[in-house]
């Protein structure tokens, strides 16, 4: 994510929606994966006290997020201990973003998908994101949080809310709040058509980002943001809520 705050010309349109779809959507099986690209982070909680390592409204954590290899990704346990011998489980965050390009004959999906491997501490209203470039739209927006107890029950909510632009598509959502997730996959698809009559287009790129919040925001707070190519832009009222990752693009040069 890119905290850069640069006027658009452009109209966001909020809708607050469960799933969109119609009869122009195409069942995803039907198309191939034609470009993917991901990149994995972690989020270090570090508090001012080791005696106040349990997060609370009183006792802020001072949360670091940065990019890792996939080796350390897969390497990361399920437990982690502090150089102090804090029991810090929990406190240490590992996440996976994925963005892909798939295709079905002249038809193109967008796809943002968010794989937490350790459970993030806080819970609230984070946003997920796709920017592309303005020579194509978005005619059709499905999300979709999955997620698994300890028990092994799974369940799906497709509740949030959209910001649509020109430049990209964010969705603002509310993780589950449970501490027996086991399992969190935050999935964003765009079926995508072109913007331009009679050109050809020769590059589609897909940027997807994701703001994670690192303390409590509003439901209403969490739609203060823009998406473009630069990946998500929080606006001055939203920015210290969310962590900082570096997007992640899908390219494909193509005959479109």
């Amino acid at each position: 994510m890119k905290k850069i705050f640069i006027l658009f010309l452009l109209v966001i349109c909020p809708v607050i929606a469960n799933a969109q779809k119609d009869d122009a959507t195409v069942d995803e099986e039907n198309y191939r994966l034609v470009s993917v690209s991901e990149k994995y982070y972690k989020t270090v909680y570090n508090f001012n006290s080791v005696k106040k390592y349990n997060y609370s409204q009183n006792s802020e954590p001072l949360p670091v997020t940065i990019e890792i290899s996939k080796e350390e990704y897969d390497a990361a346990g399920e437990f982690n201990i502090s150089p102090l011998g804090v029991d810090v489980t929990g406190q240490t965050e590992y996440k996976k973003l994925t963005s892909s390009i798939l295709e079905n004959s002249s038809k193109y999906m967008y796809k943002a998908v968010l794989d937490w491997k350790k459970m993030p501490v806080v819970r609230s209203y984070d946003i997920l994101a796709i920017g592309f470039n303005q020579n194509v739209k978005a005619t059709n927006i499905m999300y979709n949080t999955h997620y698994c107890l300890k028990n092994g029950s799974c369940y799906d909510n497709s509740s949030y809310y959209v910001n649509k632009s020109s430049y990209g598509v964010g969705v603002s959502f509310k993780l589950p709040e449970s501490s027996d997730v086991s399992v969190l996959r935050n999935t964003l698809t765009l079926y995508m058509d072109k913007n331009v009559n009679g050109a050809t287009i020769k590059t589609q790129r897909a940027v997807a980002d994701y703001s994670h919040a690192i303390k409590s925001i509003s439901y209403n707070l969490s739609h203060s943001y823009s998406v473009n190519v630069n990946g998500i832009s929080l606006n001055n009222d939203s920015t210290t809520y969310y962590d900082e990752i570096s997007p992640v693009t899908a390219i494909l040069n193509c005959n479109w």
